[in-house]
């Protein structure tokens, strides 16, 4: 039984993936659990969603449809991740996915079902200040955890300027 279980949010932008292929390739271990997540928002206005507008004539999809086309995106971002781990050779690694209105406080909360070590998060370089004080969610999730978080940088890519 393994003694570190990680619990990596993961989304389709190619940062997260850099992220993720840095984390396995120089963090994790084999007897790691490494938890992937994905979280869908719920839908919230259909119609505005999908850019109908009140007087188009085209008919509005349902919205049955309209989740299950989310789920379907969410797990061929989530076997994206999967297929990254076992090519590397990590078996503990095992895929999530949550709906939730916050991104932040449903990482949170998976972490505690979950019984998370440890959260990794990536973060898309927007500078130290909006980081810790904007409304990014890995500053979210490193304010309010009660474990450790390690947030990985933006790879290749030049440090901007902090805009204090």
């Amino acid at each position: 039984m393994s003694d570190r279980t990680f619990l990596f949010p993961v989304d389709d932008k190619k940062s997260t993936e850099k992220a993720f292929l840095w984390f396995i390739n120089t963090f994790a271990q084999s007897r790691d659990v490494i938890i992937v997540m994905h979280v869908i928002k719920p839908i919230g206005d259909i119609v505005e969603e999908l850019g109908y507008s009140v007087f188009s004539t085209y008919p509005v999809p349902s919205r049955g449809l309209a989740m299950d086309n989310r789920i379907a995106a969410a797990r061929k971002i989530c076997s994206t991740y999967l297929e990254h781990a076992h090519v590397r050779g990590l078996t503990g690694v095992r895929g999530s996915i949550s709906t939730h209105m916050r991104v932040e406080e449903a990482i949170l909360n998976s972490a505690i079902a979950n019984k998370a070590t440890t959260i990794v998060i990536s973060t898309r370089g927007l500078g130290r200040w909006r980081l810790f004080m904007g409304n990014s969610v890995s500053g979210y999730v490193s304010k309010h955890s009660g474990i450790p978080v390690i947030i990985i940088p933006p790879c290749n890519e030049p440090r901007r300027k902090s805009q204090i």
